[in-house]
């Protein structure tokens, strides 16, 4: 198997990850009392993922843990799709 596959298989697997916290954000703000109209989740995505690290913040002290559920794999996400890309380019 290709290391470009593998890198890229992981890229996905981050960025689902991404999307599950992203919607769990989302759900913990509307039982919070700060809705988000449903045609509009996608375009609010940055705005709650910043509610939340405020709210949490606030209240404890430091961000809850979906903030980092959502951001440590985002980064790895965009990361290992960089190397996927390099590793395609040199054929590998």
């Amino acid at each position: 198997m290709e290391i470009s596959r593998v890198l890229l298989a992981l890229a996905v697997i981050c960025i689902g990850w991404v999307v599950v916290s992203a919607v769990l954000i989302t759900s913990r703000l509307d039982r919070r009392g700060q809705k988000t109209p449903f045609p509009f989740i996608g375009a609010f995505l940055f705005r709650n993922v910043h509610r939340y690290h405020e709210m949490t913040s606030a209240e404890g002290g430091k961000a809850g843990p979906l903030y980092y559920s959502f951001a440590v794999p985002a980064i790895l996400g965009l990361l290992f799709a960089l190397a996927a890309v390099a590793a395609r380019a040199l054929g590998r």
